[in-house]
């Protein structure tokens, strides 16, 4: 019955039955306001980079079909685009997702800095190879 239900003579269940109380009216568990998301500089692709060779196809967007320069997570997919192309995709009348087709808001994306990371180093190394090789 009420002991059951307020913990009982458990003074840690009943520790934690409180806290969850005194907890729901307050500010703590609103929702966070949306913080304003820091894009990274975009990258440079030197003109001279064989684009022709092994890009991999993660580096590809689907929208432009070029190496990304600001990888843009679309969160609701899990897919990435260019950022200027899926925001130009978006405010041209879509707001949906170029590959799911499921709708998306633009506070849906964020920068992908892990892929991001990866076209980075991937620049290098071609340009540290075509340095090696001249």
């Amino acid at each position: 019955g009420a002991a059951a239900a307020g913990g009982g003579g458990n003074p840690i269940m009943q520790g934690l039955n409180q806290g969850i109380r005194n907890a729901l009216p307050g500010s703590s568990l609103r929702p966070p306001q949306p913080r304003p998301v820091h894009w990274p500089k975009a990258l440079e692709i030197p003109d001279d980079i064989d684009t022709e060779t092994d890009i991999p196809q993660a580096f590809i967007c689907s929208i432009s079909q070029e190496i990304m320069r600001e990888p843009a997570l679309v969160t609701v997919s899990g897919h990435s685009y260019d950022r200027e192309q899926l925001f130009t995709w978006h405010a041209n009348g879509s707001g949906k997702d170029p590959l799911t087709q499921q709708p998306f808001l633009l506070s849906d994306v964020a920068p992908n800095l892990a892929l991001r990371n990866m076209i980075e180093s991937w620049i290098q190394e071609r340009k540290s190879r075509r340095q090696h090789t001249e």
